[in-house]
């Protein structure tokens, strides 16, 4: 039993391996691939929580070599994350994922 008497000392020694991990995390800034960005919905979240963390953001859709176009809402986002981020470097590629996967080497993202 640990000093506090309740719990194990294993939970305590895990939750201290979370926490120094945690602050790792903190300390490093991490490269984001998302594969699929459509509007961006998801890219906005993502950026908005962890901002702070974040070196680098790719984001792969292929709408435009598809159909032709990408979506408006994308399009604006492309724009605008940039200034609404400064710190992070923005990359959009449009490609399948396939193809835009040999561009990266082997473990490039976090």
């Amino acid at each position: 039993m640990s000093r506090l008497g309740f719990l194990p000392k294993s939970l305590l020694i895990a939750g201290l391996c979370y926490i120094m991990l945690l602050e790792q995390l903190e300390k490093r800034k991490v490269k984001i691939l998302e594969i699929g960005v459509w509007r961006g919905d998801f890219a906005k979240e993502i950026l908005v929580r962890y901002h702070h963390i974040i070196a680098e953001y790719v984001m792969i859709e292929p709408a435009e070599k598809i159909t032709g176009s990408m979506t408006p809402e994308l399009k604006q986002r492309l724009q605008e994350f940039p200034v609404q981020f400064p710190g992070i470097n923005f990359r959009h590629f449009n490609e399948l994922s396939v193809e835009a996967s040999s561009l990266f080497p082997d473990e490039y993202f976090d």
